[in-house]
């Protein structure tokens, strides 16, 4: 059994993140808000999730390394180049951006409640489980690369 198996994948989590903030718009109609370009910035949000996410795997698989969420262990290499420069997490950063765009888009009050809810699992499910492993199967490096680079942004 791996080390995060019986964790709920971070894409599944993200699809179930996206299915309520979609949600609220038929749940909470009354809380529904409007603002000059809300498609435009949304559309922004979306953009930007999708780059860093499109950037983060194409660097694991330019260093050979796998992208399985369950499984931190079987990473052959610790990535810092590339947009892992910026953020130790990009393709989780570019989940939250993509739900960020959908809470826009929306536009509804009680879609903003899933954002904290999408980090927060993540967060502490996810990332500091595989920060965990990472600081076993790199100890010197990733300790530095965690001195230099913060987890989200």
């Amino acid at each position: 059994m791996s080390f995060l198996s019986l964790k709920v994948p971070p894409v599944v989590l993200f699809l179930v993140c996206l299915a309520l903030v979609f949600g609220t718009y038929y749940w909470f109609p009354q809380l529904s808000y409007y603002f000059a370009y809300k498609v435009v910035l949304s559309r922004i949000f979306l953009v930007a999730g999708l780059f860093c996410g499109v950037l983060g795997v194409l660097a694991f698989r330019l260093h050979g390394t796998s992208t399985k969420p369950n499984d931190p262990g079987v990473a052959s290499s610790l990535v810092t180049s590339g947009i892992y420069r910026f953020s130790r997490n990009p393709m989780y950063l570019g989940l939250a951006l993509i739900l960020i765009g959908a809470v826009i888009r929306i536009g509804n009050f009680v879609a903003l409640s899933v954002l904290p809810l999408f980090v927060l699992y993540i967060t502490y499910f996810q990332i500091m489980p595989e920060e965990s492993v990472l600081s076993q199967k790199f100890p010197e490096d990733f300790e530095a690369y965690k001195n230099t680079t913060r987890r989200w942004i």
